[in-house]
């Protein structure tokens, strides 16, 4: 028996992948209006620019604040040995 969406309390939680751009804001602001619980995820692979993103992306979650808004998760995956 196969469970649809709105029986299964797992179907209100949404994570979302996020930089902190424009798709970020739009997406978890889609998840909220959605009623779902939103819990954005970080993926820092140790490039240059990563500080600044998540100094925006912090900025942005803070302007987003909501009650099912969940605290932003940093996924740590170093990449620079792939790439010389």
């Amino acid at each position: 028996m196969s469970v649809l969406p709105e029986q299964n309390p797992e179907a209100a939680k949404l994570c979302v992948l996020v930089s902190g751009g424009l798709d970020s804001a739009v997406l978890i602001q889609e998840g909220l209006d959605r009623g779902k619980e939103v819990f954005p995820l970080y993926v820092a692979t140790g490039f240059v620019w990563e500080e600044a993103e998540l100094h925006w992306l912090r900025r942005l979650l803070a302007a987003l604040a909501h009650p099912r808004l969940r605290e932003l998760a940093v996924l740590r995956t170093p990449l620079g040995e792939l790439f010389p």
